[in-house]
């Protein structure tokens, strides 16, 4: 693996537990359609993104890879979740 392929990886992995961790807590035990619909997409984006390569954040893309409605369902994913990912061990952000 490339340290871009790592790099993707992370970025999955951290986005997938954000949904795994607000679907849990806000609609059921299990991914609900909703959630499942939205992490895949977000991985589609992850992985077409026009800046794996220079890792540059989102918040200073100057293009937008999700669309509208899909970005503020995530804004609202990550508003959640973020802040409690502390309280749960084994789910560890990492900082790119």
């Amino acid at each position: 693996m490339t340290d871009t392929d790592d790099y993707i990886a992370e970025r999955k992995r951290n986005m997938g537990s954000m949904i795994d961790l607000y679907c849990r807590k806000k609609h059921s035990e299990c991914l609900c359609d909703d959630c499942r619909e939205l992490k895949e997409y977000a991985f589609k984006r992850i992985e077409s993104c026009m800046n794996n390569k220079s890792r540059i954040k989102c918040t200073g893309c100057p293009g937008r890879c999700y669309r509208s409605d899909m970005r503020d369902r995530i804004q609202e994913v990550v508003r959640f979740s973020r802040p409690r990912m502390i309280l749960h061990p084994g789910i560890l952000l990492k900082k790119y």
